[in-house]
C-alpha cells in the first residue's frame, strides 16, 4: 500500500466577503510523467469569500465565483510547483479562463468524466477539465484531466517545452500550446489572469501526511465498513473495477457495504438514493458521501477514503467540496 500526501495551503485574498460563508478547496496535484501520476492534496482556504470582481482588456468587469477561485488557485499553486512562475501562470489562467471560465467541465461524449467530480459539463469534441483537454489527441488520462491541479501541471508542461514561450505575448503562447480555431481570443483575459495571480500569490504547498486507523467508538457494522475502505487505501482506481485490488468511486464504496450484507448499485446516483440524507453535522463515519458523479466513505473529522481517479488511486484525504451525507446504516 502506498501513502497518500496531503499538502495544506492557506491563501490571504482581498475578495468580495460574505458573512458566515468559507470555501474550502482541495487540489489534487500530480506529475504527469510515466504511466501513474503521483498524488498530493492541497487544501485551500479562501476564509469568508466567495467571489472577486476583475476587468477583462476591452474594460468588462467580471465576477468570478468560489469555484472558479478553488480552481484558479489550483492552477497558481500547479505553476508554483511546476516552476512555470507568474509568466506561465498568467498564460495557464488565460487559458482556462477562455475555454471554460475557470470550470472544471465533464463532458457527455467522455462518460468516465460525468462519474469524477465536475463543475457542469460541456459538449466539444471530447474536451474535459478547466483547460478543455481532449484524451484522444494524447493530453492524458480522463482522470488526470478532470483534476484540475494535474491538468494545470499537464498544460504547463507542454508550455514549457515550447522554445522562447517566455518572450512571447501570452496569448500567443496560449494559443502555441492550445492551438485554438480562435487564436485571438486570449488576449483578452489577460487583465483578468493578471488579477488572480496578484490576488492569489501567497498560494503555497506545505507537506504533512494523511495516517491514522479506524476512528475508535464506532459500532460494529460502522467498523467493518470503514475498516474495509481503508483497507483498500493505495489500490488503483479503474473505471467499472469492483476489487479485489482496483476499484472506482462506486465500486469501493459497494465492496465496504457488502461486508455488513447490504448490496448497493454500482451506480453512484443510486448509491445516493439508497438512503436517508443528514447534514454534515449530523454525519457519521461509514457513511457514503455524494457529489455529483462522484462518492466515497466519510471517515469522521473532516476526512474521506474514496477512488478518487487513475492518478489518486484509493486515497485517505481531507473532505473538500460540498458533499452530500447519505445515511444508510441506520
Amino acid at each position: 500500500m502506498r501513502a497518500s500526501l496531503v499538502v495544506l495551503v492557506v491563501v490571504a485574498v482581498l475578495l468580495t466577503p460574505v458573512a458566515g460563508v468559507g470555501i474550502l478547496a482541495v487540489l489534487m496535484f500530480g506529475h504527469h510523467q510515466g504511466e501513474q501520476a503521483s498524488a498530493a492534496v492541497c487544501s485551500v482556504s479562501l476564509g469568508d469569500t466567495t467571489s472577486l470582481e476583475a476587468t477583462t482588456a476591452s474594460g468588462a468587469t467580471i465576477t468570478l465565483g468560489a469555484t472558479q477561485l478553488e480552481n484558479a488557485a489550483a492552477i497558481i499553486a500547479a505553476g508554483n510547483e511546476a516552476g512555470a512562475g507568474q509568466a506561465g501562470q498568467v498564460v495557464a489562467l488565460m487559458t482556462a479562463l477562455q475555454e471554460t471560465r475557470l470550470l472544471n467541465l465533464a463532458n457527455p461524449a467522455v462518460p468516465e468524466s460525468l462519474s469524477l467530480p465536475n463543475d457542469g459539463e460541456g459538449s466539444n469534441y471530447d474536451s474535459v477539465g478547466v483547460f478543455q483537454q481532449r484524451p484522444s489527441m494524447g493530453w492524458g488520462a480522463v482522470a488526470d484531466l478532470m483534476t484540475p491541479a494535474t491538468s494545470a501541471l499537464i498544460f504547463y508542461e507542454r508550455l514549457m517545452s515550447v522554445g522562447g514561450w517566455q518572450d512571447m505575448a501570452p496569448g500567443r503562447a496560449a494559443q502555441t500550446v492550445q492551438r485554438s480555431a480562435y487564436p485571438d481570443a486570449y488576449d483578452r483575459w489577460e487583465p483578468v489572469a493578471d488579477t488572480l495571480v496578484s490576488a492569489l500569490s501567497s498560494v503555497s504547498c506545505a507537506s504533512s501526511t494523511s495516517s491514522g486507523g479506524v476512528p475508535a467508538g464506532l459500532d460494529e457494522k460502522r467498523n467493518a465498513v470503514v475498516t474495509f475502505a481503508l483497507q483498500q487505501v493505495g489500490d488503483a482506481y479503474v473505471w467499472g473495477a469492483e476489487g479485489p485490488d482496483r476499484w472506482d468511486c462506486s465500486g469501493l464504496v459497494q465492496g465496504a457495504y457488502r461486508q455488513i450484507g447490504i448490496e448497493l448499485e454500482h451506480w453512484s446516483e443510486a448509491q445516493r438514493s439508497a438512503g436517508r440524507e443528514v447534514s454534515a453535522a449530523e454525519a457519521l463515519p461509514g457513511d457514503i458521501m455524494w457529489w455529483p458523479g462522484h462518492v466515497a466513505i466519510y471517515l469522521g473529522n473532516g476526512e474521506l477514503v474514496g477512488a478518487q481517479g487513475y492518478s489518486q488511486g484509493v486515497v485517505r484525504i481531507p473532505v473538500y467540496g460540498s458533499p452530500r451525507y447519505i445515511r444508510v446504516i441506520e
